[in-house]
């Protein structure tokens, strides 16, 4: 995964951080199961399903901004229209469920194809278009499984850190304000 890759970075430390202390894992395993399914349907290459998929691509990737909107809003401590519709009773101490890690994962698919690397990419668009769906599945399942193991590895040791460090406010808090971050990115077409 390269540098450009910061916001899916960025948004799986932000699901650890926002967790409810007892979920455990489960937010940032959603995020990356979900990312790995978004990614692997995306980069059908040659098949209609990626061609309308990548259609819809800019909307997908609004709609993420819009979820990270109301997800940082919920984790700065305030109920929003998102902890209302998935009819929770406001907390003090809001967490983010899988839930929305998973949905946030499905658009982060959308919002940051490029995760797998452009000459990898490149070259399964080439294979799709050339009638090999079979090689173009496999480079993109591979490069899709790439990008989600470093995404479980760096889930886990920034669910150890926080654990180490002890949960409260102010690391959800912080989970907030890096969605309102990524949400702007998106919205303005900077990733």
């Amino acid at each position: 995964m390269s540098l450009s890759a910061w916001p899916i970075w960025l948004l799986l430390l932000a699901l650890v951080a926002g967790a409810a202390p007892d979920s455990g894992r489960s937010a940032a395993l959603a995020y990356v199961f979900a990312f790995l399914l978004a990614f692997l349907l995306l980069h059908l290459y040659g098949t209609a399903l990626a061609l309308l998929l990548v259609r819809h691509a800019g909307a997908a990737a609004l709609a993420l901004a819009l979820v990270l909107v109301f997800e940082g809003i919920y984790l700065l401590g305030v109920e929003s229209l998102w902890a209302r519709l998935r009819r929770k009773v406001s907390q003090g101490e809001p967490a983010t469920d899988w839930l929305s890690a998973a949905l946030i994962g499905l658009g982060a698919a959308f919002a940051m194809p490029s995760l797998g690397g452009l000459a990898v990419l490149g070259r399964a668009a080439a294979l799709g278009d050339a009638g090999d769906l079979g090689g173009a599945l496999l480079i993109s399942a591979l490069a899709g499984v790439a990008a989600s193991l470093v995404l479980l590895a760096l889930g886990h040791v920034a669910n150890l850190l926080l654990m180490r460090l002890g949960g409260g406010r102010w690391p959800r808090r912080g989970a907030g304000a890096a969605m309102l971050l990524v949400a702007v990115a998106v919205a303005a077409g900077w990733v």
